[in-house]
């Protein structure tokens, strides 16, 4: 389900900035795949359609990623998709603010951090991966949660090997405190020049990244490359 929902937000993006009919099918079957694999009972994803567990919000992210750019490029998503998305992400959110609203932090499959050794800043990517996904179902940034998370996410910036959380929270921080909010300002300064430093200048690989943190000696080069691209 990560490769289906990264290929999916391909398909119908292209199909929204070209209006390609050839297009359309496919973008629609894509969308209707991931509504079909919805988990019923808790709204959420897991790796495997077929997979009997809850769900877990990293993989979420991407078929809501998905869904967003459909209701943009024209792709036709059931209503109740959202709603139980976001009964997700309720099951999984925690430390809300104290003046209301929604949550500011997110677990992986529960509502908790996940720490030890091998979860390089996990917390922080999965708490980016829920506010961006609350973006996308309709949360406004003036909601105190999603406000206080962001200010979360902005007090930690970019991380120096997690291109994973950087392109999330990246993204969360431009919707919801850019162009011209002073937290979105600084974290673009410094993931600019976190993006100029570590791009390789020459050899075989120049003009590429690699940040193996985070599952990225998993994804490789071309991960870090194109998550880097898009930021």
């Amino acid at each position: 389900m990560y490769s289906h929902g990264i290929a999916a937000c391909a398909l119908v993006e292209a199909y929204g900035m070209t209006q390609d009919r050839k297009l359309k099918l496919p973008a629609q079957k894509a969308i209707n795949y991931i509504t079909a694999s919805q988990k019923p009972q808790t709204g959420g994803w897991h790796y495997t359609p077929t997979y009997k567990g809850p769900g877990d919000t990293s993989v979420a992210c991407w078929q809501v990623t998905a869904l967003n750019s459909a209701v943009v490029a024209d792709p036709d998503v059931p209503g109740h998709v959202k709603s139980q998305a976001n009964k997700w992400l309720d099951s999984v959110g925690f430390d809300k603010s104290e003046y209301g609203g929604g949550f500011s932090r997110y677990g992986y499959m529960e509502p908790r951090a996940r720490r030890g050794e091998k979860i390089f800043d996990q917390d922080g990517a999965m708490t980016a991966s829920g506010l961006l996904c609350r973006t996308f179902l309709g949360t406004k940034k003036e909601d105190p949660g999603q406000r206080k998370g962001v200010e979360w996410l902005a007090a930690m910036g970019p991380a120096r090997d997690n291109i994973y959380l950087n392109y999330h929270a990246t993204m969360v921080m431009f919707q919801n405190d850019g162009p011209k909010g002073k937290l979105w300002k600084k974290w673009n300064n410094m993931m600019r020049e976190l993006m100029i430093e570590s791009q390789v200048k020459q050899g075989p690989d120049a003009g590429s990244w690699y940040f193996a943190g985070n599952h990225g000696h998993t994804g490789g080069r071309l991960m870090s490359t194109c998550m880097s691209a898009m930021i």
